[in-house]
């Protein structure tokens, strides 16, 4: 069985530090393009809890509007309304969690924190 995620999908799990992580990579700029280059390059794998919060960041680096479309792309892409309307995993119900935030149009990068990320 393959692992949940891998160095791209870890390398953005920072969640209780966002903001270093971003100063880490460079700033706002570099993030983002460290972002495109993720989703660009085929390595968001949304079927595993992992990546999930990885379009939000966008938003967090000063590009909200990279997480609207990225977040509409994977709603579109991973979930429709027949038996096989998931892509993934549904772990104790995180595939369908994502889903009813993100439609809602916001989603708890850090759960912990009790705060919520504007996606769209």
């Amino acid at each position: 069985m393959a692992p949940p995620g891998d160095k791209w999908a870890y390398s953005f799990d920072v969640v209780h530090d966002i903001t270093a992580l971003i100063e880490k990579r460079g700033g706002n700029e570099s993030f983002v393009r460290s972002l495109d280059e993720h989703f660009d390059g085929g390595h968001n794998d949304h079927s595993n809890e992992p990546s999930h919060h990885i379009p939000y960041l966008y938003a967090l680096a000063g590009a909200a509007y990279k997480t609207q479309e990225r977040v509409r792309e994977i709603a579109q892409a991973n979930y429709n309304n027949t038996p096989t309307g998931l892509s993934g995993n549904e772990d104790c119900g995180q595939m369908s969690s994502w889903y009813i935030f993100s439609a809602m149009g916001f989603y708890p990068v850090n759960p912990v924190s009790g705060e919520y990320i504007v996606g769209s």
